[in-house]
């Protein structure tokens, strides 16, 4: 008989876990502006440029920067109906996540500490499991660190797929310029880490010359493939202005976002203290990890999560981002302590720890399917299962 391999049965666990978690009814109102946009692109085959549902804006311009993701989730409507694209939502969060935990155990390969603390950005980041191009974001964005971990720990080729990535990337969503950040840690944080490592102030890995050339070149032919949409250049204006200045495009153009839209549209009001504790605490714990593991303190990973800190603080719909780059970072840095310290599987036996965290993963995704805390706070409308939610549906606000 076979010994039983607690680690894959872990790792199972935790994509199940995703899954599961991801398998909510429809209750996000835009899914239905992207499915008919994508109908009508799909039918016309053409982008015409113009809005053609929403009265009084109806004839003015505007862009379908995610034309392609339209299409795609529009493709698994005609399918499979409601089913494809819960389904279609839910795999890409799966993979997304699946590679945010590789991505978490280099170069420890600490497994329970890693999927612990990745339980803890589901939790952060499910909100937003909706059916939007922000499902595809986590993918791309969670490909992008992955493979450039891989790169510079392993020398794993996989960054050399980008290109191909970001062009896709590219026509799905404007948060295409979030692609520049993992890109500029590793090129500005490997510069300094080799700097000071050399000068034997940390105990930090740091990039060879040859993989900082590779990943500027690479991040050049990324930049490049990503101009190859029907909006080439403009999508990184328009992102810059949603992202950085907290702009929103309306009927093509931008304008500053009025106090009153910020006020009616929750996800746009920056989160506080009383509604919103989650980037308060993962930015308690990137800093306790950080400190912990101030030997190896890494300036690639500390810029790369800069970014995402602020714009966590900017608007409630950027936290599950955090959330999403938080956790590899924290599984890393705690996980090179414990590297270190050598004291912790003197504590708690592996086997325990094992228990605790199997346990934990069937515990938190039955309190998120039963809608129970710590998901009810923030997530009353994500019911586990197909079809919608009929109180987010336009004739039951009406009734």
């Amino acid at each position: 008989m076979r010994k039983l391999n607690y680690d894959s049965i872990l790792v199972f666990l935790f994509l199940v876990s995703v899954f599961l978690l991801g398998l909510c009814k429809i209750e996000d109102t835009d899914a239905w502006t992207h499915l008919n946009l994508g109908r009508l692109i799909w039918e016309t085959k053409s982008l015409s440029g113009l809005e053609p549902f929403v009265f009084p804006d109806f004839g003015t311009p505007l862009s379908y920067s995610e034309w392609l993701f339209q299409i795609i989730y529009y493709l698994a409507y005609v399918g499979f109906g409601v089913y494809g694209v819960i389904l279609l939502k839910t795999t890409a969060i799966t993979a997304g996540f699946y590679l945010l935990l590789r991505d978490s155990l280099r170069p420890y390969g600490n497994l329970v500490i890693s999927i612990a603390l990745m339980t803890v950005a589901v939790i952060a980041a499910r909100y937003r499991f909706v059916e939007r191009p922000d499902t595809f974001l986590l993918l791309f964005l969670s490909f992008s660190v992955f493979s450039l971990n891989a790169f510079f720990y392993d020398n794993k080729k996989y960054l050399y797929a980008l290109p191909v990535v970001h062009v896709i990337w590219a026509n799905m969503h404007t948060s295409i310029i979030l692609m520049v950040v993992p890109f500029l840690a590793f090129i500005a944080g490997g510069v300094l880490q080799s700097y000071f490592s050399e000068r034997g102030m940390t105990e930090a890995p740091y990039p060879t010359k040859f993989q900082l050339i590779t990943i500027t070149l690479v991040f050049l032919a990324s930049l490049g493939a990503s101009l190859l949409s029907p909006y080439s250049l403009s999508q990184y204006v328009g992102g810059a202005n949603f992202v950085v200045s907290g702009w929103i495009g309306i009927g093509g153009g931008q304008v500053s976002t009025p106090a009153w839209v910020i006020a009616t549209i929750a996800e746009l009001r920056p989160p506080d203290w009383a509604t919103f504790k989650t980037p308060f605490f993962l930015t308690a714990g990137l800093i306790i990890s950080f400190l912990v593991n101030r030997k190896r303190f890494s300036l690639i990973h500390f810029l790369l999560v800069i970014p995402f800190i602020v714009f966590s603080f900017t608007a409630i719909r950027f936290i599950f981002l955090l959330g999403v780059i938080s956790g590899p970072v924290m599984a890393r840095n705690f996980s090179g302590y414990l590297d270190m310290s050598k004291k912790w599987t003197t504590l708690i036996p592996h086997k325990a720890l094992t228990g605790i965290v199997l346990v934990w993963i069937i515990l938190y995704t039955f309190l998120g399917m039963a809608e129970a805390w710590p998901f009810y706070r923030h997530f009353p409308e994500k019911h586990f299962g197909f079809g919608f939610n009929t109180r987010r549906m336009p004739e039951g606000a009406l009734r």
